[in-house]
């Protein structure tokens, strides 16, 4: 994997990097977590299937449309960007697993404190964009787990993409460059990653990219009945990196 790294021009990920989710993988991804309830269940996989649905008929329509590119650029966020923030905030299945109320205030706070973060530890959670389209396509990146009190001293790797680019291999690209950047460049001891117990794509895209399941963990924020309220810890240290 080819990285190089410079912030005011953003983070070359992977041009050649092909990685797509295999048919058993997408039957993975719509299954609902055997916890909850049946209306939960239920819910949650038709929301998954309408996703699967629409990315399908776009590929039958101009398979050239959705065909995987090089996600190229994890970088700095700018004030310009804050209309492409507000989109992804807005996308009810990104908000799920991602709880910011889709507001353009809060895009625009979440914007400034990045930028922020960006300063003061050479880090945070960066704009992703497709090389081909200069688009913004999600947000990925390492921040400080100010959600967990007890884990609120490290590191944590994240991904979250638009859904009509899941699929391509974006986030797994993204994760083995931002990790290799947090151990390389930023001599990180580990790296977490928490994400929502029934977000099952997210569980196998930490376990590609080199990271292992800890525990479960819940989150302090959200009731007990809430599906947010059940997640998971996987972590990678620098001695499991080499």
């Amino acid at each position: 994997l080819e990285l190089i790294v410079c912030f005011k021009k953003g983070i070359d990920i992977a041009q050649n990097w092909q990685d797509i989710y295999t048919d058993e993988e997408l039957e993975q991804f719509k299954a609902a977590d055997a916890e909850y309830s049946e209306e939960e269940k239920a819910a949650y996989h038709q929301k998954w299937n309408d996703v699967i649905k629409r990315v399908e008929a776009q590929r039958s329509a101009d398979p050239s449309a959705t065909a995987p590119e090089s996600l190229a650029l994890a970088r700095e966020w700018h004030e310009s960007d804050l209309d492409a923030l507000y989109h992804i905030f807005s996308e009810l299945e990104t908000t799920d697993f991602f709880p910011i109320a889709p507001t353009r205030e809060k895009a625009e706070k979440w914007l400034g404190w990045m930028q922020s973060e960006q300063e003061q530890h050479g880090h945070c959670l960066w704009a992703a964009e497709c090389k081909q389209q200069a688009q913004i396509i999600g947000i990925v990146g390492l921040s400080h787990v100010w959600h967990f009190p007890e884990y609120a001293d490290m590191v944590e790797v994240g991904w979250y993409l638009l859904p009509e680019h899941w699929g391509n291999g974006y986030a797994t690209q993204a994760g083995h460059a931002i990790i290799a950047y947090g151990f390389e460049q930023l001599a990180l001891p580990k790296i977490i990653g928490i994400g929502v117990t029934a977000n099952t794509a997210s569980k196998i895209i930490a376990e590609r990219v080199g990271m292992r399941y800890v525990k479960d963990v819940k989150h302090p924020r959200f009731a007990p009945n809430d599906p947010m309220h059940h997640q998971v810890l996987y972590q990678i240290t620098r001695d499991e990196y080499r």
